[in-house]
């Protein structure tokens, strides 16, 4: 299992001006899952944080995580994700987010409701990440009452981060250089009070890419952020797509 040190790094300025930008992070420049059985298993297909010697397995949410799912067949569900910032277009079916060639802009969809992210998983298919220096694609949970309290991941410059902040200043700054197959697909987790960050090249076999850490604020209730950003001026998009537990 490959691990990677967790070290306190970079710092992140808010953006202020508008309420979706709250909690963004600093775009200037910047320098594989769940595991098998549970113990004493033997498959090697186990439920959240398991492990055995059955080796890695698909993992999955325990029952009675009550999280969103989204497959954008055409349109997002109204009830569940607010629009925010610029264009949010699933015609294709994909989350497409666009925005124009402005000094800051950015587009994406966040839950109007709260959510149990503890003993959980949340995963997405990032199906178009950013191809330019300087845009940046995201998704967090976040503490409603702080945005500046949040966890989840960044790409940004051809690195993927691994982030946890607390009061907007970064914890885990642990990153590793982002390839769009291999990490195609991002899952969220929490498990013994700590979150882990894994990634996919197909949503089945997880692998677990940082060391765990457990958050200083509750994960019991929490929303829901996704989107793209940019403060260079330029005209661009990322997508999503297969939002679930």
């Amino acid at each position: 299992m490959q691990r990677l040190a967790l070290r306190v790094t970079f710092a992140l300025v808010g953006l202020g001006g508008c309420s979706w930008l709250s909690g963004l992070d600093d775009l200037g420049p910047i320098p594989e899952g769940a595991g098998g059985a549970a113990a004493g298993g033997t498959s090697s297909v186990g439920g959240l944080g398991g492990r055995g010697d059955g080796g890695m397995g698909d993992g999955g949410a325990p029952p009675g995580c009550d999280l969103p799912s989204e497959t954008f067949e055409g349109s997002y569900a109204a009830d569940v994700w607010e629009p925010w910032g610029h264009d949010q277009d699933a015609s294709s079916g994909v989350l497409v987010l666009s925005w124009p060639a402005l000094a800051t802009a950015g587009a994406g969809l966040i839950t109007q409701d709260s959510y149990d992210l503890r003993g959980c998983a949340i995963h997405f298919e990032l199906t178009e990440p950013p191809s330019e220096p300087g845009v940046q694609a995201f998704f967090y949970a976040r503490v409603p009452a702080s945005t500046a309290d949040r966890v989840g991941f960044r790409v940004f410059n051809g690195k993927l981060f691994f982030s946890l902040r607390v009061a907007d200043s970064e914890q885990s700054g642990s990153n590793i250089t982002f390839d769009p197959v291999q990490h195609r697909w991002l899952r969220l987790r929490h498990a013994s009070g700590k979150v882990f960050w894994d990634t996919s090249s197909d949503g089945q076999t997880w692998t677990e890419r940082v060391d765990a850490l457990e958050p200083p604020f509750d994960l019991g209730t929490v929303e829901l952020h996704l989107g793209g950003f940019q403060a260079v001026g330029i005209a661009s998009s990322v997508a999503f797509d297969n939002i679930g537990p």
